[in-house]
């Protein structure tokens, strides 16, 4: 009877090897960004229940396959800000966001509120010169943190 169990036990283990501390790992190492995939990937299924569209149709919208769709919404992805304005684009919404604060558009007015990647991206496009690197001087350190040093940054 022992030796049965134990021949019911051998079954059950599996012959491969577990890779769960080279996953562990992984996850530690990655966990800034990783979080982030995860919120995007969140806010994704989310507004895939709200339209009522599945994965398969975003991926058509985006003409990639639905298992690129699929790694995605696992929230494991590192996506490119390219890949994110094409789902915001896609789905009509804003999955991330960046203060404008430290970015002088091409008519010089700074601004501290939050905006999309994509209005980002249509302001420099409609830009008609080619966008200079920004000016991190202490001359013009001035103009990019606000008077009241609200960022807590040595002027």
């Amino acid at each position: 009877m022992e030796e049965n169990i134990k021949n019911k036990l051998k079954n059950l283990v599996s012959k491969d090897t577990s890779d769960w501390k080279e996953k562990a790992k992984f996850r530690k190492e990655n966990k800034f960004w990783l979080e982030h995939s995860q919120t995007i990937a969140i806010k994704i299924l989310s507004e895939l229940k709200k339209l009522n569209m599945t994965q398969k149709a975003l991926a058509e919208k985006l003409n990639i396959e639905p298992q690129q769709i699929n790694k995605i919404v696992k929230g494991q992805e590192n996506l490119t800000l390219k890949t994110i304005c094409q789902i915001e684009n896609a789905l009509g919404i804003t999955l991330i966001s960046v203060s404008e604060s430290f970015i002088e558009l091409s008519n010089g007015i700074v601004s501290n509120q939050n905006v999309s990647a994509s209005t980002i991206k249509a302001s420099l496009e409609a830009s008609s010169s080619e966008v200079d690197k920004p000016d991190f001087s202490k001359a013009n350190w001035a103009k990019l943190v606000p008077e009241d040093n609200s960022y807590g940054m040595a002027a």
